[in-house]
């Protein structure tokens, strides 16, 4: 049976099961103003000095007059303000690099927060409509709210750890795009926005806003330009990482069914299973010529001295893996909370797989004879996310429902931390609970204070 989410888990309010084209092209409302001004972080503005606190401070007939200029420019009857073209451009520079050469710096781009503020509008939407269709690639973990850099990675090393227990390796590659946001295409990205269904009367602002800019570059307190660029999304832009996201959301489509692809913004992850490194690396080679190809077709290079190769299999693994004799991964009394990182992986692995079930039933039995056992684990089936809890002891079995843009990382936390609930209601004082993701456990063994603390003392 099928249990509610835990508490924790924000529940979504009910929106529309399909929305429609109206949503996106319907004039904004006060309400959404109002939320995209408390989203500003107050950052730097742009030539027109107005700063965010200026707006946000508006009188409600201000407000009002703002909202008015906003549609005017959303249903086309108004052009949008010259200032909005204007952008401020700062090197950076990145730390350890030569300041005399330019690649060298980061630029980071200075608008008018008002059109950040229309931006923030846009993208509200946008967001919302492609999150609810599913419109974007599984494989993307950037600026996607639920996903992070650390669900990326748990999803990798979930796929190594299952890899070797089926005594297979692992090849991947690590790219990083050169000059992703620099390099956009705008009339390719607005081809992109409407196959995959985007209205008109967005892409035409989308259109309007970056077709031209007007770019000046401040160093040394002097002001220099401007230079004229159609090409490119801006560095800053609230806009820019979505865009991004849709302009390279075409990726996925153009590599074998045999590599799976990791993706947060321009950084790239392509891996491969087989039996041999050597096997990888055949298809990986097929991957990365896809991959090429597809950048050329966008405009995109790859950053070759940015991108690495690694490879991983069970001999290369097992000498490496941390071994602690002791308490296993958690272990819970009443009024203490402790973990040690306990890898069981390189144990077994020259166990005959029909003695394997047997052998760790033994192993486990002669390390934690006094404890109760519990187990865990995440999957995902096509777009469905779930985790159970097993306590074989009490018979208690418990399954979640997760949504479906949670990733596997997210499902294996959720049944360590349902796990750790059963200990806690439990009258048996000593546990050990199972899973198989790493990442899990790395997580909440360096966060600080431990997750553990946070959520069960005091």
């Amino acid at each position: 049976m099928w249990c509610d989410p835990p508490p924790f888990i924000c529940q979504q309010e009910e929106v529309q099961t399909k929305p429609a084209d109206s949503y996106l092209t319907a004039p904004f409302t006060i309400t959404e103003l109002d939320r995209a001004l408390k989203q500003h972080n107050n950052s730097a503005p742009g030539m027109d000095s107005i700063h965010y606190p200026m707006l946000a401070r508006l009188p409600p007939s201000g407000k009002r007059k703002l909202l008015d200029i906003f549609n005017n420019i959303w249903l086309n009857k108004i052009p949008i303000p010259q200032d909005w073209f204007t952008y401020i451009t700062i090197p950076i520079p990145k730390p350890g690099k030569p300041a005399n050469q330019a690649e060298s710096h980061r630029p980071i781009a200075l608008a008018s927060c008002v059109l950040k503020t229309y931006e923030r509008l846009i993208r509200n939407r946008l967001e919302h409509w492609l999150e609810y269709n599913k419109l974007l690639p599984p494989s993307q973990f950037g600026f996607r709210r639920g996903c992070s850099t650390q669900e990326s990675v748990g999803n990798l090393v979930t796929d190594i750890q299952l890899a070797f227990t089926k005594n297979n390796s692992i090849s991947a590659i690590f790219i990083d795009i050169q000059g992703a946001y620099d390099n956009v295409n705008i009339n390719l990205l607005t081809s992109k926005m409407k196959k995959i269904g985007i209205p008109s009367v967005l892409i035409k602002n989308v259109y309007e806003l970056y077709k031209n800019r007007y770019i000046y570059v401040r160093i040394a307190g002097q002001i220099i330009g401007p230079r004229t660029t159609s090409l490119g999304l801006p560095q800053g832009s609230i806009l820019s990482p979505l865009l991004y996201i849709i302009y390279s959301s075409d990726l996925d489509i153009n590599l074998p069914p045999r590599i799976k692809t990791l993706q947060f913004a321009d950084d790239i992850c392509l891996y491969s299973e087989e039996k041999s490194i050597e096997e990888c690396n055949q298809i990986l080679s097929f991957a990365m010529e896809n991959v090429h190809n597809w950048c050329v077709s966008n405009g995109l290079d790859i950053a070759a001295s940015k991108s690495v190769v690694s490879f991983a299999d069970m001999a290369q693994y097992a000498p490496l893996l941390h071994q602690i004799d002791g308490l296993p991964n958690f272990s819970i009394k009443y009024e203490n909370y402790g973990y040690l990182e306990t890898s069981l992986l390189g144990s077994f692995s020259n166990v005959p797989e029909t003695y394997r079930n047997q052998t760790f039933q033994g192993y486990i039995n002669n390390q934690w004879n006094h404890y109760e056992y519990i187990y865990t684990d995440g999957s995902k089936h096509k777009d469905t996310v779930g985790c159970a809890v097993w306590y074989p002891k009490q018979k208690i079995s418990l399954k979640y429902k997760l949504p479906d843009t949670a990733t596997v990382y997210s499902a294996e936390l959720l049944a360590i931390r349902e796990a750790l609930q059963l200990c806690l209601r439990s009258s048996e004082q000593s546990f050990v609970i199972f899973t198989d993701c790493k990442s899990a456990i790395m997580k909440l063994t360096s966060a600080t204070p431990p997750i553990t603390d946070k959520l069960y003392r005091g």
